[in-house]
């Protein structure tokens, strides 16, 4: 081995290598340690939390708008106020105290208001919301179509808070449609093509 070992490095062959790496211990990030102590009652699996917004959905900007939520990327009103962009690191809907992630999307009653909404038209869904919201619903029925409007809420609504605008449930459902008449349309057009239609 390399590391218990002095060996040369032009002795090392990449096969060594490559077994040394695989070997060491990898730690989870710390993001997950952060959702892991923020939501103790619900079980996480993050294999499924990680593959979820690739099986739900091919727009490249929802996955990486969950990706930013998931590794904890998405910049605060807390980050704003460090670095001198904002005057104040209070939540910019209610005017609260600032949790960093978890004040924008889920404990501000702006929000809260907003995901009873979604809820309803998801049919009542009986659900933890916090983790819900957060992460994603891995384990349900519709589970593509359900986290798939999950995500498009979550991509509403984290703008909404750099616009210093309410997120208003109409507002959300305009854009839902209109996401449904593209991808429609974007359907017909490549079956047009595909079959010479």
């Amino acid at each position: 081995m390399i590391t218990r070992q002095k060996t040369p490095i032009n002795k090392a062959v990449s096969k060594t290598i490559y077994k040394e790496l695989r070997n060491r211990v990898i730690s989870s990030p710390s993001a997950q340690k952060k959702y892991n102590s923020c939501f103790v009652n619900d079980t996480l699996d993050w294999s499924e939390i990680y593959s979820l917004p690739h099986r739900v959905t091919s727009d490249t900007k929802l996955r990486e708008f969950q990706f930013k939520l998931l590794n904890r990327y998405l910049v605060t009103n807390d980050f704003l106020n460090k670095i001198g962009v904002l005057p104040s690191p209070a939540c910019s809907f209610c005017g609260k105290e600032n949790k960093p992630l978890e004040r924008i999307l889920i404990s501000c009653h702006y929000a809260k208001d907003f995901w009873a909404e979604v809820i309803k038209g998801l049919c009542n869904l009986k659900v933890n919301v916090n983790s819900l919201i957060m992460l994603g619903m891995p384990d349900c029925e519709d589970e593509l179509f359900v986290n798939h409007v999950l995500l498009i809420a979550k991509q509403y609504l984290y703008p909404c808070r750099c616009k210093n605008t309410y997120p208003l449930i109409n507002i959300f459902i305009a854009r839902l449609k209109k996401i449904c008449r593209l991808k429609k349309i974007c359907r017909k057009h490549v079956c047009r093509k595909m079959f010479n239609v």
